[in-house]
């Protein structure tokens, strides 16, 4: 062929001598199957688009890798079923690592104070009352305590005052 309508071959080893003209051209002739085959394939409008511009960034990149023993279409489309196949396989481990994530998450999360034994809920209770007031309420988060846990009032006033409640669970 002239080089008016040159061939996808002799496009491919301009692309691999870095012509972007080729790519343009090459572009031009083939955008509409790559896309078309990745909509088929994907189902949406942007991911297809996202794969069509990757499956011609990867001929640019291996444009000197085309053998030419096929169609040069062929292998343009060989590229996209496999990039698509990719495309899908990894929304597969998406899904099944979503699916999977919460109930590694609950399993390294530690026990609640709630579900912390009565000795322990005492010790808290014990060391938030052994602190100064002005600590107590840094402490609880909740600003400064009533006065009638200031004044000896009962460990639970207290614990409610700072952030806990009588179970010795963070009040939220």
């Amino acid at each position: 062929m002239d080089d008016a309508h040159p061939t996808d071959a002799s496009l491919l080893a301009r692309m691999a001598h870095r012509d972007p003209k080729a790519l343009d051209t090459f572009y031009t002739r083939h955008a509409r199957a790559v896309f078309s085959l990745a909509l088929t394939m994907l189902g949406e409008h942007t991911r297809a688009t996202d794969l069509t511009q990757e499956v011609f960034l990867l001929v640019w990149q291996s444009a000197g890798a085309y053998q030419s023993t096929g169609s040069a279409r062929a292998w343009l489309l060989r590229l996209t079923r496999n990039r698509a196949i990719d495309e899908l396989r990894r929304d597969r481990r998406r899904l099944a690592n979503a699916s999977a994530l919460p109930k590694q998450a609950l399993q390294a999360l530690p026990a609640p104070l709630a579900l912390a034994d009565a000795a322990e809920c005492q010790a808290v209770r014990d060391a938030l009352a052994a602190l100064p007031a002005e600590q107590r309420a840094v402490a609880g988060r909740a600003g400064p305590l009533r006065s009638s846990a200031t004044s000896h009032g009962s460990q639970n006033d207290i614990g409610v005052d700072v952030g806990y409640n009588h179970d010795c669970s963070i009040l939220l």
